[in-house]
């Protein structure tokens, strides 16, 4: 799942959300991209032990600070989601 940088910023605008750092305030960000067609991903882990195939996992829409460095990281569906809507 591919998000665009347009498709960021118009979910920011609709649900109001800060561009700024919340580390150092700047607001000059970077979209990093997966180096395949795939996007980058949170996993998770069992607990007890097992193993899960396939490894469940969270797609996100991840953004570089070009300032500090910090990452954000969003869910992607969410917001590929809301851009199907308009």
């Amino acid at each position: 799942m591919k998000i665009t940088l347009e498709q960021l910023i118009a979910f920011y605008n609709e649900k109001s959300v800060s561009a700024s750092c919340n580390v150092c305030g700047k607001d000059k960000w970077t979209l990093l991209e997966a180096p395949d067609e795939y996007s980058f991903a949170i996993g998770s882990t069992r607990t007890d032990g097992g193993l899960t195939v396939p490894f469940p996992t969270v797609p996100v829409v991840t953004l570089m600070c070009e300032n500090c460095y910090n990452l954000r990281i969003h869910a992607a569906h969410p917001i590929a989601d809301a851009s199907k809507k308009k």
